[in-house]
């Protein structure tokens, strides 16, 4: 996958996607092992998907997994910027309720240093 960008603001790691993509079957498991790479390197990982197009469950699958892992090593693994399209299959396939997920940036900053 390789289109990951991470920053650092004030102690968080927000990990945004450089260009507009798909996580399908086809780079699932290579974005699985990205996002895992930067949740062991960092104890909290913000994650924005405004630049999501589309996913299939394979992508759910790959969120999740990242998110168990961050649960293990007890490091947060929090989503924002959904668009309509993955809430409505976070929705569907019933894994909103695991994550946190907000709609912003500054608002899980905000939110997560209370």
């Amino acid at each position: 996958m390789n289109n990951l960008i991470v920053k650092n603001v004030n102690g968080f790691s927000v990990i945004s996607m450089s260009i507009k993509t798909d996580i399908t079957i086809q780079n699932s498991l290579m974005l699985k092992k990205e996002l895992i790479e930067v949740v062991e390197k960092n104890q909290k990982v913000l994650l924005d998907l405004s630049a999501l197009r589309f996913q299939d469950t394979s992508g759910i699958c790959a969120l999740v997994s990242t998110l168990r892992y961050a649960m293990y090593l007890n490091h947060s693994f929090v989503l924002f910027n959904l668009n309509k399209q993955a809430q409505e299959l976070f929705e569907l396939t019933d894994v909103y309720n695991i994550f946190t997920v907000y709609k912003t940036e500054e608002e899980a900053l905000d939110d997560c240093t209370v």
